[in-house]
């Protein structure tokens, strides 16, 4: 699924923390969440689930369609709460991330020797 995330203009999830790698893209995001009271009280969730979906939550198909619509259409009101919580949970969301694990690495050997 990773390879195809950078793909997508929307990306529609329920549950499933893949869209915390789609923040990454800062493209628009649909929760449809049909059955949110049963999957909180049968599973949880290790967050409050309202201040870490940044997108409009939808619990119907027509209402899921509307959002679709819209942000497909350009009209995406979620661009700050994506922004935030991208700071919370990436550190360096940059193109860097491949040279700091490499520097880290090499410097762990380089302390072992």
């Amino acid at each position: 699924m990773q390879e195809v995330l950078g793909e997508a203009d929307v990306l529609i999830t329920d549950y499933s923390s893949c869209y915390i790698d789609y923040l990454l893209c800062d493209r628009p995001i649909l929760f449809y969440c049909h059955d949110l009271d049963r999957y909180r009280s049968e599973r949880g969730f290790y967050f409050e689930y309202e201040s870490v979906t940044p997108g409009p939550r939808t619990a119907s198909v027509e209402e899921l369609i509307r959002h679709l619509d819209a942000a497909l259409s350009g009209k995406d009101e979620y661009v700050a709460s994506r922004a935030q919580l991208r700071e919370r949970f990436f550190k360096d969301p940059d193109a860097g991330s491949c040279e700091r694990v490499y520097a880290a690495v090499q410097a762990a050997v380089e302390a072992r020797r």
